[in-house]
């Protein structure tokens, strides 16, 4: 398997991408060092490029998915601050980010198993 390596769009898609297909073919581990790529990429972009926001949700939701309530909510707190900053609070993707940020609070409180939910 090849990977980008630059900081380029096609690398954060690449990234992207191919933790998908890892994702869905059960291979948790690629998929979460390929987010965590995805990630890394989309920091150097800045918090107003919207890739940013959408690196932070993915590997939220695959944290969530996991159960690992304690980085998912630390990534959906980020993502939710970056949306509030660069969308508003009231923007569609903003509200639903909060309400997973919501979600993940209350499970790891509860200290819930991961719900049979597509977060990623």
């Amino acid at each position: 398997m090849t990977f980008a390596t630059n900081n380029s769009p096609t690398a954060w898609e690449t990234y992207t991408s191919q933790a998908r297909a890892a994702y869905i073919n059960g291979r948790y581990a690629e998929t979460e060092r390929l987010l965590s790529s995805a990630l890394k990429v989309a920091e150097q972009f800045g918090e107003n490029d919207g890739r940013l926001l959408e690196s932070l949700k993915s590997i939220a939701g695959f944290y969530a998915a996991r159960g690992e309530w304690g980085i998912a909510e630390n990534m959906f707190a980020r993502a939710v601050s970056i949306g509030n900053k660069t969308l508003g609070a009231h923007h569609l993707e903003t509200v639903e980010l909060q309400q997973k940020l919501d979600a993940v609070q209350k499970k790891r409180k509860l200290g819930q198993t991961p719900p049979a939910i597509n977060w990623f």
